[in-house]
């Protein structure tokens, strides 16, 4: 059940990410609700969770975007796994959390992509990426964390969330 359920989040936010949200640009700023939503896996249920759906999301959106294969998911794995991994050492009680890490998370995902550029060799400059690109897109998807961390939690009150596989010895 719970692999479906996070299959359909999936889904639907790579549907809603890009069918709605180019026509809500703010100042040419799209907000990547997949980090947000990598981010809550990673808060709410840590690894291995986060690191798998990261992996998942970032290719649905390679195949979607069509972009080269592996790139989004190389970066929503490595973020979903740093989240998860430091998750349990922080209080997640207040919606301040998340939203710091998830403009942690949008700044570590446009340094990959800035590396990638790099090395593609691409003419980019990095202050002008910072400052039209990463900054904005970092507030506008920290804005629209808090509902989105409303409603992952509100789903990890659920048992089939949060029921771990135990296996007996024979």
């Amino acid at each position: 059940m719970r692999a479906g359920v996070i299959a359909l989040i999936i889904l639907l936010n790579v549907i809603v990410e890009t069918t709605i949200f180019p026509f809500l640009k703010i100042n040419g700023a799209v907000p990547d609700t997949m980090v947000a939503f990598i981010v809550a896996f990673g808060l709410l249920g840590g690894n291995p969770i986060a690191p798998i759906v990261g992996l998942l999301g970032g290719l649905v959106c390679d195949i979607v975007m069509g972009s080269v294969l592996g790139v989004y998911g190389l970066q929503y794995m490595l973020i979903g796994f740093i989240v998860g991994s430091i998750a349990d050492k922080f209080y997640v009680g207040s919606f301040i959390t998340p939203m710091i890490f998830t403009i942690f998370s949008i700044f570590l995902k446009e340094g990959m992509m800035l590396l990638y550029t790099f090395f593609m060799r691409l003419d980019v400059s990095a202050y002008n990426i910072l400052v039209k690109v990463i900054i904005p897109e970092a507030i506008y998807t920290a804005i629209l964390m808090p509902p989105i961390f409303y409603l992952m939690r509100r789903l990890y009150r659920y048992k089939f969330m949060t029921k771990k596989w135990y296996f007996k010895d024979t």
